[in-house]
């Protein structure tokens, strides 16, 4: 049974230890034994002589078995302890053993790949090769063709040296023939330019008059203007002439009337009548309408003063209204003339 357990600790220890360390543990455990073994000799030799320490030696042997048999009961826990953490670690070992052969295998199929890829690659490179000895024997040929039509290229070039040297003979002489119209052109050029400024001549003279021509027509369009304005003016004064003969005459009726006409009030050569009535601006144009007169027409700043003059405590309506003419708001007198800034 010891030399089992002996033989299977010494087993253990060649895989994980090394040699000198196990036999220093076989030589302390019979070290052990042979204390053990001289101690029970010498315990028999006193046996005989003292009793009393026959029996001590009795129990001390017996304690030593005892303590003998502990350890070698440690010893194997220690063993199968040893063993079952070794045995663990041979199981992980065959267990990681089929994933090593997977990866193994991936990695020879990679390679087999790679070993296909390469092959395929080296066909394409052969075939690339052969295309490019077509490729190379074309340009041979192509080659052969140019060198014939270089050859070809060099007759017609002399043909054209002897032409172009007749070409030149002919320019020569066309040269000649060139200076001649250059001459003539030059001539042509001169009478040209006098004919161009003789044109701009004639061209400014023909600006000046219609410059002219358009000066008059806006001196005639202003006076057009002036004559419609003049007109206006005119037709104006006429209807003013009027106003004031009508004015006049209804004056020399009332006088004749006898109306009170000391109520008027003169200014200049007109005359003015203040009403203390409350009347809107239309009923009191038609008022004085009636009375053969009409709303103040101020025609000067001597007339406004008169009549600011006249009722600064009182407000009265003149002649002014509000129309709109071309979209914006105007004023106009009851004479049907704009308000001026004047």
């Amino acid at each position: 049974m010891a030399g089992g357990i002996y033989d299977q600790v010494g087993s253990l220890e060649l895989r994980q230890m090394d040699r000198g360390e196990r036999v220093e543990k076989k030589v302390d455990i019979y070290e052990s034994i042979d204390a053990l073994r001289v101690q029970e000799t010498e315990d028999t030799d006193t046996v005989h002589t003292l009793p009393a320490v026959r029996r001590r030696g009795r129990r001390c042997s017996r304690l030593t078995a005892v303590c003998l048999g502990l350890l070698c009961v440690l010893l194997l826990i220690t063993i199968l302890i040893y063993m079952y953490s070794e045995r663990a670690s041979f199981i992980s070992y065959i267990t990681n053993l089929p994933e090593e052969k997977d990866q193994l295998n991936i990695s020879l199929h990679d390679l087999a790949n790679e070993r296909d890829q390469l092959n395929i690659s080296l066909h394409d490179l052969a075939n690339e090769r052969d295309q490019l000895n077509t490729s190379l024997q074309n340009l041979a040929n192509e080659r052969d063709q140019l060198n014939i039509s270089l050859q070809n290229l060099a007759n017609e070039r002399d043909q054209l040296n002897i032409s172009l040297q007749n070409l030149a003979n002919e320019r020569d002489q066309l040269n000649i023939s060139l200076q001649n119209l250059a001459n003539e052109r030059d001539q042509l050029n001169i009478s040209l330019q006098n004919l161009a400024n003789e044109k701009d001549q004639l061209n400014i003279n023909l600006q000046n008059l219609a410059n002219k021509r358009d000066q008059l027509n806006i001196n005639l369009q202003n006076l057009a203007n002036e004559r419609d304005q003049l007109n206006i003016n005119l037709q104006n004064l006429t209807e003013e002439k009027l106003t004031l003969q009508r004015k006049y005459d209804h004056l020399l009726q009332q006088i004749e009337k006898n109306i009170c006409f000391h109520e008027w009030k003169e200014f200049g050569s007109s005359f003015y009548f203040f009403s203390t009535e409350q009347k809107t601006w239309s009923e009191s144009r038609q008022h004085c309408r009636v009375t053969g007169a009409d709303l103040v027409i101020i025609n000067s700043r001597d007339e406004q003063v008169f009549l600011i003059d006249q009722n600064k405590s009182t407000r009265f309506w003149i002649g002014l209204t509000k129309i709109k003419s071309k979209g914006q708001n105007q004023w106009m007198w009851v004479d049907n003339q704009l308000l001026s800034d004047e």
